[in-house]
């Protein structure tokens, strides 16, 4: 261990001075963790249930809007698209979640690498849009300060 001439530097501990290696072996997952896994099965199958029925009332409502009466049909149509791509996105991912969680469910514990792994890319998914839709959102305010400061010296 080394010694350092620095009366104020905290002391240093050997589990916390590393030397920077990734560990290497198989990864363990708990019983608590499985268990956790398993009991979000059902949780990912309503969801992905909810999301469908989303889709198909977003797209029925899309068809209601077009054939009534109104001007702003392409504007309608156009978020509808851009809703519905975007669900099904998230769609697909959930799927592939609630399949892996219902086969570590059935108590196939080889299944729960796929789990993690489903559950991560949906996490990172909805991390991706959310990171979009912030922007796209500050985006939208600055262009509409502008407008509206440029209306003002009209």
């Amino acid at each position: 261990m080394a010694t350092t001439s620095n009366p104020f530097e905290p002391p240093r501990t050997t589990d916390l001075d590393g030397d920077g290696s990734v560990a290497t072996g198989t990864l363990v997952l708990s019983e608590e963790a499985l268990q956790e896994l398993i009991a979000a099965a059902p949780w990912v199958r309503w969801l992905t249930r909810l999301m469908s029925v989303s889709i198909a009332v977003g797209l029925v409502k899309a068809v209601a809007s077009v054939v009534g009466p109104g001007s702003a049909k392409a504007a309608t149509l156009f978020s509808v698209a851009v809703g519905t791509a975007i669900s099904t996105l998230i769609l697909v991912r959930l799927r592939r979640y609630a399949t892996a969680s219902e086969r570590l469910r059935a108590s196939a514990r080889e299944a729960a690498g796929q789990a993690i792994a489903a559950q991560a890319s949906c996490f990172r998914l909805l991390g991706v849009l959310a990171a979009v839709g912030i922007g796209l959102s500050i985006v939208m305010g600055i262009i509409a300060l502008v407008v509206a400061g440029l209306g003002a010296f009209r």
